[in-house]
């Protein structure tokens, strides 16, 4: 497959070119072409495993990100099958003092469910929320820069920040970055009866059963969404997501495995969606526990990989394979190096001089029913048991690793989702201070190298900071990631319009169910 097929990250010119220049350059406000009503009584079918927690700003999973675009608004989205960034909730927004300050303007007339009118008041709410240490958010690191956010006017917040960021706008893409209304009970009532600003409202929620949602009859877009009701239906397993859809009791799966995808190729009553992006499933070892303190054994770790067989074994080949640096080759900061190569006999030495020669027994943890994450580990321990490794799996279902295993063991693999900027990725997932550092990576050299790139306005020298990131990640980074991989999701043949997103926020608003 053509690289030109593969990637299609997407431009941000417009950003770039509004910091570069010093302008205020408004981002134009979204236009929708004349869009159909909804026949009445029209409904869909969402199967979904059972995420929780719901609330924005602590959802942790693509599950929960999905349910949660059919409830809230961001303010921009990845719209259309081009991946545009675009505003939402948003209006324009404009960068100030060479990246320090953004202005972002608001939507008016935007109504939440519970009936209070969005304004400035609720961004600042939603900003701070995520920044408050006691909300164990992980967009904190992202957002950690932000000295203060303010309203500017009744609809416009000012971001304040402690330094350049000319990507700034592109964080609003997290998909757990939906936007809270400040006089609502979120607390208590988040993951239960949530009020947001999305195209369809709650209106009975059983936990780990189902979901029923109605049209939001004050959606801000005429015309949308298009059908008059969605049930999300909870279902553990993705087999059993798609044997529902194949019977027709649900018409979107919004997860398809490596081997589903062979298996429902060609099939009658199913069509396949492709999105080319870059979800990960590494394999995190915690560098403040032995024997992975020792960067010899996790380099040691790295080396004992065929990256291209276990991506080809894994991902059946539709996957992007990497060196261990966590840059997606799809993205436009990336450097192209020569693969990584197996190297048993090395991996061998440096278990030797770390005292592992006679090589050592890790239990990772997984989720059973999160692919690729069982596979990747599976794989790993087949390649590992060469270099004297002895890997136990330990397989949970996806809420049971979240809860239980997932920042709590000394080894894991858990499926991440693709950030349109590589450095938001690495800020959560690697910082030393990361709330999401599945590692407890600490490295200030690292640290230092995201601090300079993210404040780089200038593309030679921000190219090359991330060729030090690379270089440095694939030397002394804390696991295994051999290979990125696309997100495959599946409908019947009489839905239309689902729309997939690079960011885990599926677009429901466009959904047609014939």
């Amino acid at each position: 497959m053509a690289k030109d097929d593969r990637f299609n990250p997407g431009r941000r010119d417009f950003i770039k070119s509004a910091v570069a220049l010093g302008l205020a350059a408004a981002l134009p406000g979204l236009g929708f072409p004349g869009v159909a009503s909804a026949q009445a009584g029209t409904v869909a079918r969402l199967g979904i495993i059972p995420s929780m927690p719901l609330t924005p700003g602590q959802v942790n999973s693509g599950d929960g990100s999905n349910i949660c675009s059919l409830i809230y608004d961001w303010l921009f989205r990845l719209e259309g099958a081009e991946q545009k960034f675009t505003p939402s909730l948003a209006e324009s927004a404009r960068p100030e003092q060479e990246a320090r300050e953004w202005v972002i303007s608001l939507r008016q007339g935007v109504k939440f469910h519970h009936g209070t009118e969005l304004t400035a008041e609720d961004v600042v709410y939603t900003v701070n929320r995520w920044l408050d240490p006691s909300v164990g958010s992980g967009l904190k690191n992202l957002f950690n820069h932000v000295d203060r956010v303010e309203p500017a006017g009744k609809y416009e917040a000012r971001f304040v920040l402690a330094k350049r960021d000319p990507d700034f706008l592109l964080k609003f893409l997290d998909f757990s970055a939906a936007i809270l209304a400040h006089d609502f009970d979120n607390e208590n009532k988040g993951n239960t009866m949530p009020s947001g600003t999305g195209p369809f409202r709650v209106v009975e929620h059983t936990p780990n059963q189902r979901m029923m949602l109605e049209k939001n009859p004050d959606y801000f877009i005429p015309g949308l969404p298009k059908v008059d009701r969605f049930e999300v239906h909870f279902i553990n397993e993705v087999q059993a997501q798609l044997m529902a859809l194949e019977s027709g009791n649900v018409d979107i799966v919004r997860w398809v495995s490596f081997d589903q995808l062979i298996q429902y190729q060609n099939h009658p009553r199913v069509d396949l969606i492709t999105v080319p992006l870059a979800n990960l499933a590494p394999i995190s070892f915690d560098c403040t526990q032995k024997p992975f303190d020792d960067p010899r054994v996790t380099k040691a770790l790295r080396l004992v990989v065929d990256h291209q067989k276990i991506m080809e074994t894994v991902a059946y080949g539709y996957g992007y394979v990497c060196n261990d640096d966590y840059v997606w080759p799809g993205s436009e900061w990336r450097t192209e190096v020569p693969d990584r190569k197996r190297d048993l006999a090395q991996a061998r030495r440096l278990l030797a001089e770390a005292g592992h020669g006679d090589g050592f027994h890790v239990e990772i943890h997984c989720s059973s029913n999160r692919p690729p994450t069982l596979e990747m580990v599976l794989a790993f321990k087949d390649m590992a048991r060469e270099a004297g490794i002895e890997v136990e799996v330990r397989s949970l279902a996806q809420d049971i690793f979240i809860s239980q295993s997932w920042l709590k063991v000394p080894a894991m693999c858990a499926s991440w989702g693709h950030r349109e900027n590589p450095l938001d990725l690495l800020n959560v997932l690697l910082r030393s201070d990361a709330s999401w550092n599945e590692s407890k990576y600490n490295n200030p050299e690292l640290d230092r190298l995201l601090d300079l790139v993210g404040q780089e306005l200038d593309r030679d020298r921000r190219k090359a900071g991330f060729r030090q990131i690379q270089t440095l990640l694939a030397e002394d980074g804390p696991g295994v990631l051999p290979f990125f991989y696309n997100g495959f999701g599946a409908t019947n043949k009489r839905v239309k319009g689902y729309l997939m997103t690079r960011n885990f926020i599926s677009d429901y608003r466009y959904v047609e169910v014939a």
